[in-house]
């Protein structure tokens, strides 16, 4: 319907205007709840084309979002082959993908599937704790898992490139 009678939306992809759609149902449905509960409610701001940060493609392993060229381009639907660069290989199947503007800077966020790997049969019981700050896990043995951090560290060899370059 919206691209019928929009026809500037022809070119955008049918499910990013439904994740829209989502959006906008869900900052309503929180501001209702608010309401409902006597919290300020807060009501959802109009956000129009240009102040959106980000956009997703909910099935971006089958629709909308292809790599390409050993994973040095990314080809997003309505917009074209975009030049990308991987901080690390991605594994499994690509299921969402979404782009996000930061500042001046823009990145895609891959959400993927992977195959678990079979563990080997153990008798032993173990306890582990989940999100424990700073760790990512700890044992009921006592040892602690570190969080791997793959962009905090891309974003550390960055800002050391930059200091050098100045």
């Amino acid at each position: 319907e919206i691209r019928a009678e929009l026809p500037e939306y022809k070119h955008i992809h049918s499910q990013v205007l439904q994740n829209v759609i989502e959006r906008v149902d869900l900052a309503f449905k929180g501001f209702f709840r608010r309401v409902k509960a006597g919290q300020k409610a807060g009501y959802p701001r109009f956000k129009g084309k240009g102040r959106y940060d980000s956009f997703t493609f909910p099935q971006a392993g089958t629709t909308g979002v292809k790599l390409q060229d050993g994973g040095r381009r990314v080809l997003l639907y309505g917009i074209g082959s975009v030049k990308v660069k991987l901080h690390r290989p991605l594994e499994g199947k690509i299921k969402t993908a979404t782009v996000k503007r930061e500042g001046e800077h823009w990145y895609i966020i891959f959400i993927t599937e992977v195959d678990p790997k079979p563990l080997p049969p153990s008798e032993e019981a173990i306890g582990i704790d989940l999100g424990t700050n700073p760790h990512f896990l700890v044992t009921s043995e006592g040892e602690m898992v570190e969080a791997p951090r793959h962009f905090q560290k891309a974003e550390e060899k960055l800002a050391k490139a930059q200091r050098e370059l100045s």
